[in-house]
Protein backbone atom coordinates (compact mmCIF):
# COMPACT_ATOMS: atom_id res chain seq x y z
CA UNK A 1 0.00 0.00 0.00
CA UNK A 2 2.79 2.36 0.86
CA UNK A 3 4.52 1.63 -2.46
CA UNK A 4 1.28 2.19 -4.38
CA UNK A 5 0.72 5.45 -2.51
CA UNK A 6 4.21 6.60 -3.39
CA UNK A 7 3.67 5.78 -7.05
CA UNK A 8 0.39 7.68 -7.03
CA UNK A 9 2.09 10.68 -5.45
CA UNK A 10 4.78 10.80 -8.11
CA UNK A 11 2.22 10.24 -10.86
CA UNK A 12 0.32 13.36 -9.78
CA UNK A 13 3.53 15.37 -9.45
CA UNK A 14 4.59 14.43 -12.98
CA UNK A 15 1.08 15.30 -14.14
CA UNK A 16 1.54 18.74 -12.56
CA UNK A 17 4.85 19.13 -14.37
CA UNK A 18 3.12 18.36 -17.68
CA UNK A 19 0.12 20.57 -16.94
CA UNK A 20 2.43 23.50 -16.21
CA UNK A 21 4.01 22.99 -19.63
CA UNK A 22 0.63 23.16 -21.37
CA UNK A 23 0.74 26.95 -21.10
CA UNK A 24 3.37 27.15 -23.85
CA UNK A 25 0.80 26.72 -26.64
CA UNK A 26 -0.67 30.11 -25.80
CA UNK A 27 2.68 31.75 -26.57
CA UNK A 28 4.17 32.26 -30.03
CA UNK A 29 4.77 30.45 -32.32
CA UNK A 30 1.39 28.65 -31.90
CA UNK A 31 -0.07 31.92 -30.51
CA UNK A 32 -3.34 30.31 -29.39
CA UNK A 33 -4.38 33.29 -27.26
CA UNK A 34 -7.71 31.66 -26.35
CA UNK A 35 -5.82 28.71 -24.83
CA UNK A 36 -4.66 31.00 -22.00
CA UNK A 37 -8.25 31.35 -20.74
CA UNK A 38 -8.35 27.76 -19.46
CA UNK A 39 -4.89 26.14 -19.79
CA UNK A 40 -4.21 26.51 -16.04
CA UNK A 41 -7.46 24.79 -15.06
CA UNK A 42 -5.97 21.24 -14.86
CA UNK A 43 -3.20 22.59 -12.61
CA UNK A 44 -5.73 24.34 -10.36
CA UNK A 45 -7.76 21.13 -9.99
CA UNK A 46 -4.70 18.95 -9.26
CA UNK A 47 -3.46 21.39 -6.60
CA UNK A 48 -6.87 21.75 -4.94
CA UNK A 49 -7.16 17.95 -4.80
CA UNK A 50 -3.84 17.58 -2.94
CA UNK A 51 -4.27 15.30 0.11
CA UNK A 52 -2.04 17.44 2.35
CA UNK A 53 -0.77 20.99 2.67
CA UNK A 54 2.77 19.83 1.96
CA UNK A 55 1.70 18.02 -1.19
CA UNK A 56 -0.07 21.16 -2.45
CA UNK A 57 3.21 23.05 -2.14
CA UNK A 58 5.08 20.39 -4.09
CA UNK A 59 2.45 20.21 -6.83
CA UNK A 60 2.42 23.99 -7.25
CA UNK A 61 6.21 23.93 -7.39
CA UNK A 62 6.14 21.30 -10.14
CA UNK A 63 3.49 23.22 -12.09
CA UNK A 64 5.77 26.26 -11.98
CA UNK A 65 8.79 24.19 -12.98
CA UNK A 66 6.95 22.75 -15.98
CA UNK A 67 5.80 26.23 -17.01
CA UNK A 68 9.30 27.70 -16.64
CA UNK A 69 11.21 24.93 -18.43
CA UNK A 70 8.89 24.58 -21.43
CA UNK A 71 8.72 28.36 -21.87
CA UNK A 72 12.51 28.46 -22.35
CA UNK A 73 13.05 25.04 -23.93
CA UNK A 74 14.97 26.71 -26.77
CA UNK A 75 17.69 27.80 -24.31
CA UNK A 76 18.93 24.22 -23.81
CA UNK A 77 21.86 24.70 -26.27
CA UNK A 78 23.01 27.65 -24.15
CA UNK A 79 22.50 26.35 -20.63
CA UNK A 80 22.38 22.57 -21.06
CA UNK A 81 21.43 20.65 -17.90
CA UNK A 82 21.12 23.95 -16.02
CA UNK A 83 17.58 24.15 -17.44
CA UNK A 84 16.52 21.84 -14.60
CA UNK A 85 18.11 24.19 -12.09
CA UNK A 86 16.43 27.20 -13.72
CA UNK A 87 13.04 25.50 -14.05
CA UNK A 88 12.77 24.18 -10.52
CA UNK A 89 14.39 27.33 -9.16
CA UNK A 90 11.82 29.59 -10.80
CA UNK A 91 9.06 27.14 -9.88
CA UNK A 92 9.47 28.13 -6.24
CA UNK A 93 7.70 31.45 -6.82
CA UNK A 94 4.49 29.56 -7.70
CA UNK A 95 4.32 27.79 -4.32
CA UNK A 96 2.29 30.49 -2.48
CA UNK A 97 -0.25 30.48 -5.32
CA UNK A 98 -0.77 26.73 -4.93
CA UNK A 99 -0.97 26.77 -1.15
CA UNK A 100 -3.61 29.52 -1.19
CA UNK A 101 -5.75 27.49 -3.62
CA UNK A 102 -5.47 24.42 -1.41
CA UNK A 103 -6.16 26.33 1.81
CA UNK A 104 -9.35 27.96 0.52
CA UNK A 105 -10.79 24.70 -0.79
CA UNK A 106 -10.45 22.72 2.44
CA UNK A 107 -14.03 23.61 3.35
CA UNK A 108 -17.14 24.14 1.28
CA UNK A 109 -16.90 27.39 -0.64
CA UNK A 110 -19.29 30.24 0.04
CA UNK A 111 -19.76 33.29 -2.15
CA UNK A 112 -17.32 35.34 -0.07
CA UNK A 113 -14.62 32.66 0.12
CA UNK A 114 -14.95 32.01 -3.63
CA UNK A 115 -14.32 35.66 -4.51
CA UNK A 116 -11.58 35.93 -1.90
CA UNK A 117 -9.83 32.81 -3.25
CA UNK A 118 -9.90 34.14 -6.81
CA UNK A 119 -8.52 37.54 -5.80
CA UNK A 120 -5.86 36.37 -3.35
CA UNK A 121 -4.57 33.45 -5.43
CA UNK A 122 -4.36 35.61 -8.57
CA UNK A 123 -2.44 38.22 -6.56
CA UNK A 124 -0.05 35.49 -5.43
CA UNK A 125 0.60 34.52 -9.06
CA UNK A 126 1.35 38.12 -10.09
CA UNK A 127 3.58 38.52 -7.02
CA UNK A 128 5.50 35.46 -8.19
CA UNK A 129 5.86 36.98 -11.66
CA UNK A 130 7.17 40.16 -10.06
CA UNK A 131 9.80 38.20 -8.14
CA UNK A 132 11.00 36.23 -11.14
CA UNK A 133 11.11 39.38 -13.28
CA UNK A 134 14.29 40.36 -11.43
CA UNK A 135 17.02 40.36 -14.09
CA UNK A 136 19.32 38.13 -12.02
CA UNK A 137 16.61 35.45 -12.02
CA UNK A 138 16.28 35.50 -15.77
CA UNK A 139 13.94 38.45 -16.22
CA UNK A 140 10.21 38.55 -16.98
CA UNK A 141 10.29 36.17 -19.93
CA UNK A 142 7.02 34.40 -20.79
CA UNK A 143 4.81 36.21 -18.30
CA UNK A 144 1.29 34.84 -18.56
CA UNK A 145 -0.10 38.14 -19.84
CA UNK A 146 2.26 38.02 -22.83
CA UNK A 147 0.03 35.34 -24.37
CA UNK A 148 -2.46 38.05 -25.39
CA UNK A 149 -0.05 39.93 -27.67
CA UNK A 150 -2.25 39.18 -30.71
CA UNK A 151 -5.57 39.63 -28.87
CA UNK A 152 -5.71 43.41 -29.11
CA UNK A 153 -8.98 43.87 -27.22
CA UNK A 154 -7.85 41.99 -24.13
CA UNK A 155 -4.30 43.33 -24.39
CA UNK A 156 -5.57 46.91 -24.28
CA UNK A 157 -5.82 46.57 -20.48
CA UNK A 158 -2.01 46.77 -20.45
CA UNK A 159 -2.24 50.54 -21.06
CA UNK A 160 -4.01 50.70 -17.70
CA UNK A 161 -1.90 48.34 -15.59
CA UNK A 162 0.83 46.90 -17.78
CA UNK A 163 1.18 43.25 -18.68
CA UNK A 164 0.63 42.56 -14.97
CA UNK A 165 -3.08 43.32 -15.11
CA UNK A 166 -3.46 41.00 -18.11
CA UNK A 167 -1.79 38.20 -16.13
CA UNK A 168 -4.00 38.97 -13.15
CA UNK A 169 -7.18 38.72 -15.23
CA UNK A 170 -6.15 35.51 -16.99
CA UNK A 171 -5.19 33.73 -13.76
CA UNK A 172 -8.43 34.87 -12.12
CA UNK A 173 -10.42 33.40 -15.02
CA UNK A 174 -8.56 30.08 -14.81
CA UNK A 175 -8.99 29.89 -11.05
CA UNK A 176 -12.71 30.66 -11.29
CA UNK A 177 -13.21 27.86 -13.82
CA UNK A 178 -11.07 25.48 -11.77
CA UNK A 179 -13.01 26.17 -8.57
CA UNK A 180 -16.25 25.48 -10.43
CA UNK A 181 -14.89 22.01 -11.22
CA UNK A 182 -13.37 21.11 -7.85
CA UNK A 183 -16.60 19.87 -6.38
CA UNK A 184 -16.61 21.25 -2.80
CA UNK A 185 -19.28 23.87 -3.47
CA UNK A 186 -23.03 24.00 -3.95
CA UNK A 187 -24.57 24.28 -7.38
CA UNK A 188 -25.29 27.96 -6.81
CA UNK A 189 -21.66 28.71 -5.89
CA UNK A 190 -20.43 26.79 -8.94
CA UNK A 191 -22.78 28.84 -11.09
CA UNK A 192 -21.39 31.99 -9.48
CA UNK A 193 -17.86 30.84 -10.29
CA UNK A 194 -18.73 30.29 -13.94
CA UNK A 195 -20.46 33.65 -14.00
CA UNK A 196 -17.42 35.44 -12.58
CA UNK A 197 -15.19 33.84 -15.23
CA UNK A 198 -17.56 34.95 -17.99
CA UNK A 199 -17.83 38.45 -16.50
CA UNK A 200 -14.03 38.90 -16.43
CA UNK A 201 -13.73 37.72 -20.03
CA UNK A 202 -16.44 40.14 -21.15
CA UNK A 203 -14.82 42.99 -19.25
CA UNK A 204 -11.46 42.38 -20.93
CA UNK A 205 -12.93 42.47 -24.42
CA UNK A 206 -15.17 45.42 -23.62
CA UNK A 207 -12.17 47.42 -22.37
CA UNK A 208 -10.54 47.09 -25.76
CA UNK A 209 -13.69 48.05 -27.63
CA UNK A 210 -14.11 51.19 -25.51
CA UNK A 211 -10.46 52.21 -25.83
CA UNK A 212 -10.50 51.94 -29.61
CA UNK A 213 -7.59 52.43 -31.98
CA UNK A 214 -5.05 55.23 -31.46
CA UNK A 215 -5.32 58.30 -33.66
CA UNK A 216 -1.96 59.24 -35.21
CA UNK A 217 -0.65 62.79 -35.02
CA UNK A 218 2.11 62.25 -37.56
CA UNK A 219 4.03 59.50 -39.39
CA UNK A 220 7.66 58.42 -39.40
CA UNK A 221 9.42 56.30 -42.02
CA UNK A 222 11.89 53.68 -40.75
CA UNK A 223 13.93 51.11 -42.70
CA UNK A 224 14.44 47.64 -41.21
CA UNK A 225 17.60 45.84 -42.34
CA UNK A 226 17.59 42.05 -41.81
CA UNK A 227 20.56 40.33 -43.53
CA UNK A 228 19.87 36.87 -42.09
CA UNK A 229 22.33 34.14 -41.10
CA UNK A 230 25.27 32.66 -42.95
CA UNK A 231 27.60 35.65 -43.41
CA UNK A 232 30.76 36.33 -41.45
CA UNK A 233 31.48 39.71 -39.84
CA UNK A 234 32.83 41.83 -42.72
CA UNK A 235 30.77 40.34 -45.58
CA UNK A 236 27.67 40.87 -43.44
CA UNK A 237 28.66 44.51 -42.90
CA UNK A 238 28.93 45.03 -46.67
CA UNK A 239 25.59 43.30 -47.24
CA UNK A 240 23.93 45.58 -44.69
CA UNK A 241 25.38 48.60 -46.48
CA UNK A 242 24.00 47.30 -49.79
CA UNK A 243 20.54 46.62 -48.32
CA UNK A 244 20.48 50.08 -46.75
CA UNK A 245 21.35 51.76 -50.06
CA UNK A 246 18.45 49.92 -51.70
CA UNK A 247 16.00 51.98 -49.60
CA UNK A 248 17.11 55.29 -51.14
CA UNK A 249 14.04 55.65 -53.37
CA UNK A 250 11.71 55.08 -50.39
CA UNK A 251 13.21 57.95 -48.38
CA UNK A 252 13.52 56.50 -44.86
CA UNK A 253 13.93 58.92 -41.97
CA UNK A 254 15.88 56.35 -39.93
CA UNK A 255 17.71 53.15 -40.86
CA UNK A 256 17.98 50.46 -38.17
CA UNK A 257 20.31 47.46 -38.19
CA UNK A 258 19.96 44.49 -35.85
CA UNK A 259 21.91 43.46 -32.78
CA UNK A 260 25.58 42.58 -33.46
CA UNK A 261 25.24 44.04 -36.95
CA UNK A 262 28.76 45.47 -36.50
CA UNK A 263 31.00 42.78 -35.09
CA UNK A 264 34.07 44.98 -34.57
CA UNK A 265 35.05 48.21 -32.83
CA UNK A 266 34.40 51.05 -35.28
CA UNK A 267 36.94 53.19 -33.42
CA UNK A 268 39.65 50.79 -34.63
CA UNK A 269 38.30 50.65 -38.19
CA UNK A 270 37.92 54.29 -39.32
CA UNK A 271 37.43 53.20 -42.93
CA UNK A 272 34.27 51.25 -42.01
CA UNK A 273 32.98 54.20 -40.01
CA UNK A 274 33.48 56.46 -43.06
CA UNK A 275 31.35 54.05 -45.12
CA UNK A 276 28.53 54.50 -42.62
CA UNK A 277 28.96 58.28 -42.68
CA UNK A 278 28.75 58.23 -46.48
CA UNK A 279 25.65 56.04 -46.30
CA UNK A 280 24.00 58.53 -43.95
CA UNK A 281 24.82 61.38 -46.31
CA UNK A 282 23.42 59.43 -49.27
CA UNK A 283 20.14 58.58 -47.52
CA UNK A 284 19.83 61.96 -45.73
CA UNK A 285 19.00 60.21 -42.46
CA UNK A 286 20.62 58.77 -39.35
CA UNK A 287 21.60 55.09 -39.04
CA UNK A 288 21.26 53.06 -35.84
CA UNK A 289 23.68 50.14 -35.80
CA UNK A 290 24.68 47.76 -33.02
CA UNK A 291 28.30 47.06 -32.20
CA UNK A 292 29.27 43.81 -30.43
CA UNK A 293 32.98 43.82 -29.78
CA UNK A 294 35.76 44.37 -27.30
CA UNK A 295 35.91 48.08 -26.61
CA UNK A 296 39.24 49.64 -25.75
CA UNK A 297 39.79 52.87 -23.89
CA UNK A 298 42.14 54.78 -21.61
CA UNK A 299 40.62 53.20 -18.50
CA UNK A 300 41.46 49.48 -18.42
CA UNK A 301 38.71 48.90 -15.82
CA UNK A 302 36.05 49.72 -18.44
CA UNK A 303 37.56 47.62 -21.21
CA UNK A 304 35.67 44.51 -22.23
CA UNK A 305 32.99 43.20 -24.55
CA UNK A 306 29.99 45.53 -24.84
CA UNK A 307 26.86 45.47 -26.96
CA UNK A 308 26.32 49.09 -27.96
CA UNK A 309 23.73 50.89 -30.06
CA UNK A 310 25.45 53.61 -32.12
CA UNK A 311 23.57 56.45 -33.82
CA UNK A 312 25.56 57.63 -36.83
CA UNK A 313 25.10 60.56 -39.18
CA UNK A 314 27.38 62.00 -41.88
CA UNK A 315 29.70 63.45 -39.20
CA UNK A 316 30.24 60.18 -37.28
CA UNK A 317 28.89 58.65 -34.07
CA UNK A 318 26.54 61.18 -32.44
CA UNK A 319 25.08 59.04 -29.63
CA UNK A 320 25.50 55.62 -28.06
CA UNK A 321 23.86 53.27 -25.57
CA UNK A 322 25.38 50.11 -24.07
CA UNK A 323 23.23 47.16 -23.03
CA UNK A 324 22.50 47.23 -19.29
CA UNK A 325 20.66 43.96 -18.64
CA UNK A 326 22.41 40.89 -19.94
CA UNK A 327 21.08 37.42 -20.71
CA UNK A 328 21.93 34.96 -17.92
CA UNK A 329 24.19 32.20 -19.28
CA UNK A 330 23.94 33.59 -22.83
CA UNK A 331 25.97 36.75 -22.10
CA UNK A 332 27.24 36.03 -18.62
CA UNK A 333 27.24 33.13 -16.19
CA UNK A 334 25.88 33.94 -12.73
CA UNK A 335 28.32 32.85 -10.01
CA UNK A 336 30.90 32.05 -12.69
CA UNK A 337 33.38 30.75 -10.11
CA UNK A 338 30.92 27.94 -9.27
CA UNK A 339 29.03 27.50 -12.57
CA UNK A 340 31.71 28.38 -15.10
CA UNK A 341 32.02 24.71 -16.08
CA UNK A 342 28.73 25.05 -17.96
CA UNK A 343 30.55 26.86 -20.78
CA UNK A 344 32.47 23.61 -21.43
CA UNK A 345 29.35 21.52 -22.09
CA UNK A 346 27.00 24.12 -23.61
CA UNK A 347 26.97 27.43 -25.47
CA UNK A 348 26.97 29.43 -22.27
CA UNK A 349 29.11 32.58 -22.40
CA UNK A 350 32.82 31.83 -22.17
CA UNK A 351 33.45 35.43 -21.03
CA UNK A 352 31.09 37.74 -19.13
CA UNK A 353 29.99 40.78 -21.12
CA UNK A 354 30.19 44.25 -19.63
CA UNK A 355 27.12 46.26 -18.66
CA UNK A 356 26.16 49.78 -19.65
CA UNK A 357 25.26 52.31 -16.99
CA UNK A 358 22.57 54.71 -18.24
CA UNK A 359 19.40 54.49 -20.36
CA UNK A 360 19.33 57.05 -23.17
CA UNK A 361 16.88 58.77 -25.46
CA UNK A 362 18.47 59.67 -28.79
CA UNK A 363 17.57 62.83 -30.68
CA UNK A 364 17.34 62.63 -34.46
CA UNK A 365 17.21 65.56 -36.85
CA UNK A 366 15.13 68.71 -36.46
CA UNK A 367 11.41 67.94 -36.43
CA UNK A 368 11.94 64.20 -36.06
CA UNK A 369 10.76 62.19 -33.02
CA UNK A 370 13.34 61.10 -30.42
CA UNK A 371 13.87 57.34 -30.15
CA UNK A 372 14.48 55.07 -27.17
CA UNK A 373 16.89 52.22 -28.03
CA UNK A 374 17.06 48.92 -26.14
CA UNK A 375 18.91 45.75 -27.02
CA UNK A 376 17.29 42.32 -27.37
CA UNK A 377 16.67 40.85 -23.87
CA UNK A 378 15.91 44.32 -22.50
CA UNK A 379 12.66 44.31 -24.46
CA UNK A 380 11.26 41.85 -21.89
CA UNK A 381 11.44 44.41 -19.06
CA UNK A 382 8.38 46.69 -18.79
CA UNK A 383 10.24 49.18 -16.60
CA UNK A 384 12.98 49.87 -19.17
CA UNK A 385 10.61 50.76 -22.00
CA UNK A 386 8.43 52.77 -19.61
CA UNK A 387 11.46 54.77 -18.46
CA UNK A 388 12.36 55.69 -22.03
CA UNK A 389 8.77 56.69 -22.78
CA UNK A 390 8.83 58.82 -19.63
CA UNK A 391 11.98 60.51 -20.95
CA UNK A 392 9.93 61.52 -24.02
CA UNK A 393 11.01 58.81 -26.45
CA UNK A 394 8.31 58.76 -29.14
CA UNK A 395 9.42 55.49 -30.74
CA UNK A 396 10.83 52.47 -28.91
CA UNK A 397 13.50 50.70 -30.97
CA UNK A 398 14.75 47.19 -30.15
CA UNK A 399 17.74 45.57 -31.82
CA UNK A 400 17.92 41.80 -31.55
CA UNK A 401 19.72 38.74 -32.88
CA UNK A 402 18.34 35.23 -32.46
CA UNK A 403 20.81 33.25 -34.55
CA UNK A 404 21.15 30.52 -31.90
CA UNK A 405 17.39 29.93 -31.84
CA UNK A 406 16.44 30.31 -35.53
CA UNK A 407 14.44 27.09 -35.78
CA UNK A 408 12.68 27.40 -32.40
CA UNK A 409 9.73 29.41 -31.11
CA UNK A 410 12.01 31.97 -29.43
CA UNK A 411 12.20 34.54 -32.29
CA UNK A 412 8.41 34.76 -32.43
CA UNK A 413 8.20 35.15 -28.64
CA UNK A 414 10.83 37.87 -28.77
CA UNK A 415 9.14 39.84 -31.53
CA UNK A 416 5.68 39.54 -29.95
CA UNK A 417 6.91 41.54 -26.95
CA UNK A 418 6.88 44.61 -29.17
CA UNK A 419 3.07 44.55 -29.11
CA UNK A 420 3.04 44.34 -25.29
CA UNK A 421 5.44 47.26 -24.84
CA UNK A 422 3.61 49.34 -27.46
CA UNK A 423 0.28 49.09 -25.64
CA UNK A 424 1.80 49.58 -22.19
CA UNK A 425 3.62 52.79 -23.11
CA UNK A 426 1.35 53.93 -25.95
CA UNK A 427 4.36 54.28 -28.21
CA UNK A 428 4.98 52.50 -31.52
CA UNK A 429 7.69 49.87 -31.34
CA UNK A 430 10.23 48.83 -33.95
CA UNK A 431 12.20 45.60 -33.58
CA UNK A 432 14.95 44.80 -36.05
CA UNK A 433 16.59 41.38 -35.93
CA UNK A 434 19.94 40.51 -37.43
CA UNK A 435 18.62 36.96 -37.77
CA UNK A 436 15.19 36.28 -36.33
CA UNK A 437 11.81 37.96 -36.54
CA UNK A 438 11.56 41.71 -37.11
CA UNK A 439 8.33 43.50 -36.33
CA UNK A 440 6.70 46.92 -36.10
CA UNK A 441 3.61 47.72 -34.01
CA UNK A 442 1.59 50.88 -33.62
CA UNK A 443 0.74 52.19 -30.15
CA UNK A 444 -2.40 50.05 -30.06
CA UNK A 445 -0.47 46.83 -30.66
CA UNK A 446 -1.53 46.52 -34.30
CA UNK A 447 1.19 44.82 -36.39
CA UNK A 448 2.49 47.01 -39.21
CA UNK A 449 5.22 44.57 -40.25
CA UNK A 450 6.15 41.01 -39.33
CA UNK A 451 9.24 39.65 -41.08
CA UNK A 452 9.89 35.95 -40.28
CA UNK A 453 13.26 34.26 -39.87
CA UNK A 454 13.15 33.17 -43.52
CA UNK A 455 12.98 36.80 -44.75
CA UNK A 456 16.17 38.63 -45.69
CA UNK A 457 16.27 42.15 -47.05
CA UNK A 458 15.26 45.74 -46.34
CA UNK A 459 11.77 47.01 -45.65
CA UNK A 460 10.58 50.58 -45.12
CA UNK A 461 7.59 50.97 -42.80
CA UNK A 462 5.50 54.10 -42.29
CA UNK A 463 4.96 54.29 -38.51
CA UNK A 464 2.04 56.34 -37.09
CA UNK A 465 3.01 58.48 -34.10
CA UNK A 466 0.76 59.21 -31.12
CA UNK A 467 1.37 61.42 -28.11
CA UNK A 468 -0.89 60.00 -25.42
CA UNK A 469 -0.30 58.98 -21.81
CA UNK A 470 -2.28 56.38 -19.87
CA UNK A 471 -2.23 55.07 -16.30
CA UNK A 472 0.63 52.58 -16.65
CA UNK A 473 2.97 55.24 -17.96
CA UNK A 474 2.08 57.48 -14.99
CA UNK A 475 1.79 54.97 -12.13
CA UNK A 476 3.95 52.11 -13.40
CA UNK A 477 3.94 48.93 -11.33
CA UNK A 478 0.86 49.77 -9.28
CA UNK A 479 -0.79 46.42 -10.13
CA UNK A 480 2.00 44.04 -8.99
CA UNK A 481 2.81 46.20 -5.95
CA UNK A 482 -0.89 46.25 -5.11
CA UNK A 483 -0.92 42.45 -5.36
CA UNK A 484 2.02 42.25 -2.94
CA UNK A 485 0.20 44.53 -0.49
CA UNK A 486 -3.03 42.55 -0.77
CA UNK A 487 -1.15 39.31 -0.23
CA UNK A 488 0.50 40.70 2.92
CA UNK A 489 -2.86 41.89 4.26
CA UNK A 490 -4.45 38.51 3.54
CA UNK A 491 -1.57 36.77 5.31
CA UNK A 492 -1.90 39.03 8.36
CA UNK A 493 -5.66 38.43 8.48
CA UNK A 494 -5.18 34.68 8.18
CA UNK A 495 -2.61 34.68 11.00
CA UNK A 496 -4.98 36.71 13.21
CA UNK A 497 -7.99 34.48 12.54
CA UNK A 498 -6.12 31.21 12.92
CA UNK A 499 -6.67 29.75 16.40
CA UNK A 500 -3.59 29.71 18.60
CA UNK A 501 -2.64 26.33 19.99
CA UNK A 502 -0.25 26.30 22.94
CA UNK A 503 2.54 23.75 22.93
CA UNK A 504 1.87 20.73 25.07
Amino acid sequence: MRVDGRRRTWFYRLACLGCGGLVVFAFPAPSLWWWAFFCLVPSVVLICKSPTSRESLVRAWWVGAGYSMVAIYWSIPNIGPAILLVGFGLGIVFIPWGWILWRYTRAELSGWTLISCIVVSSSAWVTGELVRSWSSLGGPWAMFGNTQWNNRDFLSMASFGGVWIVSLALVAINVAIGLALVGNATGLIKLLSWGLAALMICFGFTFGAIRGDPRPNAHFSVALIQPGPGLSTFPRFQDELRLSRSTLSRHPQLVVWGETSVGFDLARYPGRLRELEQLSALLHCDILVNQDSTTYGPNSKNQGIYKTSLLIDQTGVINSYSKMRLVPFGEYIPFRSELGWLSNISRAASVNRKRGKVAKVMELGVGLPPIGPLICFEETFPDMSRKLAGLDAQILVYQSSDSTFQESWEPDQQASLGAIRAVEDERPTVEVALTGVSGVFDSGGKPLAWLPTSWHGAKVVNVPLTYTTDLFLVWGYWVPYGCVLLLCLAGALYARMRPWRPRE
